[in-house]
Parts: structure tokens; C-alpha cells; sequence
């Protein structure tokens, strides 16, 4: 454990109470609407604490109470001998506005070292040239501070180097994201056989990471890491079916082949079941390859590329739904990975080293520490009904023909939807007609 680092993290992004993730719109609020955002703080700690543990922290700066922020500032100025400023792809033209303001005074009052690892620039069409020039003045200005404050910034790549260069900002280091470190020196990505018949079998062992249609993988588990998927979280976490969904959606929840995770641990474990993952999500990869298992990112925006041209995460760009995935899985290469991994680790190691963190050893041994983060308890109130089954998906299908009802104009007495759908109790019985058919169930 290194002693002598006391860290304050700002935007940690992590779940470390009940209440964290008591609603879904508490957890969103808690993981900045991204679980692999919690995967940044994760590792951070990890890498300069020695374990996770619970480090005192500002959870999302975009629902901070300035009010507070110079009780806060104290604290640090006391307690803690570093400061973490966590943030993602914000060098962009359509950013999500921070309280650059806000936060360059707090800032300014801060006397511990501040560090800022991981930030990237993102242009959706691809590596923008003239990036630089349509950022807003406030951000520019934001970056500047942070380049006079940080002795070296950590940036996600090559590109988001040279857009901080064209800035005047000549400090920044290519070192991927925290994230990619979590394991320590000697992370092996192991290539296992996958065989010609994977498609057919009820637990295929290709993991989806970001969805996507694709054939071979109608029947595999897929990771639902952020509000993309809000209908289906808020399904398999939060009982809430008031969303609409398609067929496959349906069939997956009831499958129980959708996962959502509040605890990185619990996300770490269950991938390392699996032999390949792939899907959009580059942080689905990282926690892949961590585990051992290789990851191919479908990700073609600028972040995403940069991030795994450095990190040498294979990448595919054309997936199509007749694509046979184990063709692809075929031809990747984890050796390239694997062999500049240790040069990678070394340039991050120092990068912390220049901003005075000094990184004990890491070893992969990391099941053994203690999960302190609360679990999303899955398919919790599910059953094995065949009728509960039934009304459920009757339930998705009325959310559908609610939102149908609500453009069309009002009948007379009986509205649209009760000529569709409608339960009514009957002495024992509960009685339910969709289009026309009746179902009777005796009623407990």
C-alpha cells in the first residue's frame, strides 16, 4: 500500500453506497451515465494506493454542489497530498459543458499537486485537422490552465497530443487511459480456441460489449454499460418495464442474457468467463483484455481510435449482421499487444512519477481483494411464471400502443388501447384480452 499518497478525487464517477444505486437515475447520476467511467477511478486507485479502497472524492462535477466547495478545499489543503481531476473526451466541439469557471477557481485555491490522466479530444467524423481552431474560448482557456498546473498531462493518444500542440500545449503524453494499467506489469492476453459451432451453443462464448445485430451472436450475453440501453437497465436492475422494446430485446431479458454492473469487480469476474469480446465500447475492451481475454472494438470515432492504435486493441470496422465473428477473431493479433504492454505500463509509471506519485508494485492477483462497491441486484424480482412471463411482455407491448393511442384521436367511451388490451379481475380469476383473445388465470 503506498502510505504516502492521500488522494482527493475529483469526478470519480464510482459507486460506494446502498444509495448509489437505489434508482436508476441515481445511478446514472453516480457513474456519469457510463459504468466504464467508474472503470477510470478503479484503476487509479489501484495503481496509487496499491488496492481499492474508498478515497474521499467528488462523485460527478456535473451535479456537484458548489456550495460546498470550500469546505472541500480545506479538507484537502489538510487531509490529502494529491489531487485527481478525472474527465473523458471533452475536447470537442459539442462538449458537455463543465463549470469551467467554477472548477478554475477551486482550482486556483488548491495548494496539492493537481493531475489530470486520460483526457481526449473526439471528432465523430473522424481525426479533425482543425479541431483546435472550433473549440470554445472557455476551453481552450480551461486546457491552458490545466497544461500551467500539471507538470505532465496524460492524454488518450497521438491525436489529442497534436490538438493540445496546435494549442501552445507541449506537455502532454500519449499514455492511453488509467484504465488499461489496472493489472499491473504482467497482464497476459491469452488467445484461446473458440470452436466453428460457438453460434450454437446456448452459452456462446463471445461476449457483447455495445450492441449490435449480428447473426452468429443472437444467443450471446451482452454488457449494457450506459444510457444507450436505458430500457433495458432499468428492465433487469430496476423492474421497470415502461419502456418500449423490440422482439429481441424481450427475448434477451427473459433469456437473462443482458448484464449491468455497479461494482467493477462483479464486471471483471464475469467477463473473464468468456473467450472474446467485441462490440463499441472500448472501455468493454480494456476490462476484457485486463481479465486475459482478447477484445475487438467496433469503435471508429476519433477517441476510440487513437486510444486503440496506441494500446494496440484490435479493432474492426466493418461488421455486418451476416459477418461471421470467429473469421475476424481469427486474424487479430494479441502478440502486438501483449509485447509493447510492459513499454506502455513503464511510460505511465513515469508520467505519475513526473507529477510525484510513485507506483508500488502491481501484480494481477486483484480477486483477492475485497469488493467494497454495492451490487446491481439482477433479474431480482423475475420468476419462473410462465404467466408472469406472459403479462410482462404484454406490459412492454402496451407501453407501445400507449405512445400509438396518444397521436391518434379519443373514441367515444372505449379508448384504442382497451379494445386492444385490458385486465380486468374476475371473482378468482384475472382476465386478460389482447387482440381478441382471452386468457383466464386464477388469480393467487
Amino acid at each position: 500500500m503506498n502510505e504516502k499518497c492521500k488522494p482527493f478525487i475529483i469526478n470519480s464517477n464510482l459507486c460506494f453506497e446502498n444509495k448509489d444505486i437505489a434508482s436508476f437515475d441515481q445511478y446514472m447520476q453516480s457513474t456519469q451515465f457510463n459504468i466504464g467511467n467508474s472503470y477510470i477511478s478503479y484503476s487509479l486507485i489501484k495503481e496509487i494506493c496499491g488496492e481499492f479502497k474508498k478515497v474521499p472524492h467528488i462523485q460527478n462535477i456535473y451535479y456537484y454542489d458548489f456550495s460546498n466547495v470550500n469546505r472541500d478545499i480545506d479538507f484537502i489543503n489538510s487531509e490529502c497530498s494529491h489531487v485527481f481531476f478525472v474527465i473523458q473526451d471533452f475536447i470537442r466541439i459539442e462538449e458537455f459543458p463543465l463549470p469551467y469557471e467554477q472548477l478554475l477557481s477551486m482550482f486556483k485555491k488548491i495548494n496539492k499537486p493537481l493531475i489530470v490522466v486520460g483526457i481526449g479530444a473526439n471528432a465523430f467524423s473522424g481525426f479533425d485537422k482543425n479541431l483546435h481552431k472550433k473549440l470554445k474560448p472557455i476551453v481552450v482557456k480551461f486546457l491552458k490552465y490545466l497544461s500551467e498546473r500539471c507538470v505532465q498531462i496524460g492524454v488518450r493518444g497521438y491525436y489529442t497530443q497534436e490538438v493540445l500542440s496546435n494549442l501552445g500545449i507541449n506537455n502532454a503524453a500519449p499514455i492511453g487511459c488509467p484504465s488499461f494499467y489496472e493489472m499491473g506489469l504482467n497482464r497476459y492476453v491469452n488467445k484461446k480456441n473458440i470452436d466453428a459451432n460457438y453460434y450454437c451453443e446456448n452459452e456462446n462464448p463471445i461476449l457483447i460489449s455495445g450492441g449490435f445485430a449480428n447473426k452468429y451472436l443472437l444467443n450471446s450475453y451482452q454488457i449494457c454499460q450506459d444510457f444507450q440501453e436505458t430500457n433495458i437497465i432499468k428492465a433487469i436492475a430496476f423492474n421497470d418495464f415502461n419502456s418500449p422494446f423490440t422482439n429481441y430485446q424481450l427475448d434477451k431479458i427473459f433469456d437473462h442474457k443482458y448484464r449491468a454492473f455497479s461494482s467493477i469487480k462483479d464486471w471483471q469476474n464475469f467477463v473473464s468467463k468468456f473467450k472474446l469480446t467485441i462490440g463499441h465500447r472500448v472501455h468493454g475492451a480494456i476490462i476484457s483484455v485486463n481479465a486475459g481475454v482478447p477484445a475487438i472494438c467496433l469503435n471508429s470515432d476519433a477517441r476510440a481510435a487513437e486510444m486503440c492504435a496506441l494500446l494496440h486493441i484490435p479493432v474492426h470496422k466493418n461488421v455486418k449482421y451476416d459477418t461471421d465473428i470467429l473469421k475476424i477473431y481469427e486474424t487479430i493479433d494479441v502478440d502486438a499487444m501483449n509485447n509493447s504492454y510492459p513499454a506502455l505500463y513503464q511510460q505511465y509509471v513515469e508520467l505519475l512519477r513526473k507529477n510525484g506519485i510513485e507506483v508500488p508494485n502491481m501484480t494481477n492477483d486483484n480477486n483477492t481483494q475485497n469488493d467494497i462497491q454495492p451490487h446491481l441486484k439482477l433479474y431480482q424480482n423475475f420468476k419462473n411464471s410462465e404467466t408472469w412471463e406472459l403479462q410482462m411482455r404484454i406490459k412492454a407491448v402496451n407501453a407501445k400502443l400507449y405512445v400509438i393511442e396518444s397521436k391518434l384521436k379519443p373514441q367515444n367511451k372505449v379508448s384504442l388501447l382497451e379494445k386492444i388490451f385490458s385486465i380486468k379481475n374476475q371473482n378468482n380469476h384475472k382476465i386478460i384480452r389482447f387482440l381478441g383473445i382471452k386468457l383466464k388465470f386464477r388469480r393467487k
